[in-house]
């Protein structure tokens, strides 16, 4: 019963989620020149990585969350500042004491001359080290799986013996699934439990990283596992593991 509750809240939000989104995007869909609302082209705009977290539009301007930039300038140096300083990619800043000025175009940061003119020679030298939409949301959903984990860990050590509940009930029927019906068949009886700890966080963190993107409004709505170097390390790790655990029979 508490799994069906559980699953019906969550389904009931999204959906109301999702259909307010969807009814604020078609109402916003049309400009003054009545252009064709193009569905892809806005979600894509919206998914997409940014150096900051856009929240709504508000009469005709965008309102969102400022992020870290971070940038590197070779024969420069360090430049860390906040998003806002771009203005949307309206404006040109110029760092303190810094000879070159940087601008924010189409999700890219190029440097600028002091006429705002752009230096295609300088922008190659410029590393963007900066904390974008996809890596902050990257950092919500350790914290969350690590406040989520230790409170299950506490309550698990607190009373070891006692029938799951809550937290621990789901969470338990979740780790019995990827441990019954992915790691036994897949490793065998002998070997799961070495690689169960690796397949529960590869699981765990797919699972809570697409669950946020479905939700339009911050801290969700970040493609995270939609950009290619999400999927591309975590298939590194799986070759790198693979390669190094098969025995004879695997070969």
């Amino acid at each position: 019963m508490l799994y069906r509750k559980v699953f019906i809240i969550i389904s009931t939000i999204t959906f109301v989620m999702a259909f307010s989104f969807s009814a604020f995007a078609v109402s916003g869909g049309s400009d003054k020149d009545d252009k064709k609302f193009n569905a892809g082209d806005m979600i894509l705009h919206h998914i997409g990585d940014s150096h900051d977290w856009h929240v709504l539009d508000w009469k005709s301007k965008p309102i969102s969350i400022p992020l870290p930039i971070i940038l590197f300038h070779e024969g420069v140096g360090l430049s860390i500042f906040m998003s806002s300083k771009f203005h949307h990619g309206e404006d040109v800043y110029v760092p303190t004491n810094k000879q070159w000025g940087y601008k924010l175009d189409h999700g890219s940061i190029y440097v600028v001359n002091n006429s705002g003119e752009l230096n295609n020679f300088e922008s190659k030298k410029l590393w963007d080290l900066s904390i974008t939409k996809n890596v902050f949301s990257l950092l919500v959903t350790i914290m969350i799986l690590l406040v989520v984990f230790l409170r299950a860990s506490r309550l698990y050590k607190k009373d070891a013996y006692s029938v799951p509940r809550g937290l621990r009930g789901v969470l338990e029927t979740i780790i019995l699934f990827v441990r019954d019906d992915i790691a036994k068949p897949a490793i065998g009886n002998k070997h799961y439990s070495k690689y169960l700890p690796f397949l529960l966080t590869v699981f765990f963190f797919i699972l809570l990283s697409n669950l946020m993107g479905l939700v339009p409004v911050f801290p969700g709505g970040a493609n995270l596992t939609g950009n290619i170097a999400i999927p591309m390390v975590m298939a590194s790790m799986v070759f790198i593991i693979t390669t190094l655990s098969g025995k004879k029979s695997y070969w």
